[in-house]
């Protein structure tokens, strides 16, 4: 029974980046957050769909790799941006005194 729920929750994973493939044509999609846990026994049962689903059959598709960070990833992009933006503002400021 787990099996077959852990086969249709990477069908329909493999649907909705077929989604993201077809219309946005990426370079690469990354699987990431809570579902990165599943390492690459989700990747691969995922990768194995994609062909499936495709619209273009012909066309060759992006790679599908697991985030490095995995669960960490929002997290520390989050914690980048907060960086940046602090950075920019002083930045900013900095030309402001002169």
């Amino acid at each position: 029974a787990a099996l077959g729920v852990f086969k249709e929750y990477a069908r329909y994973l493999a649907i909705g980046i077929n989604n993201i493939i077809s219309f946005l044509d990426p370079e690469i999609v990354v699987l990431g957050g809570g579902i990165s846990h599943a390492g690459s026994f989700l990747l691969e049962a995922v990768r194995g769909r994609i062909p499936d689903f495709l619209m273009f059959k012909a066309m060759p598709y992006c790679r599908i790799e697991l985030a490095v960070l995995g669960n960490q990833a929002g997290l520390i992009g989050a914690a980048m941006m907060a960086k940046s933006i602090i950075e920019e503002g002083e930045a900013y400021a900095s030309d402001q005194d002169r």
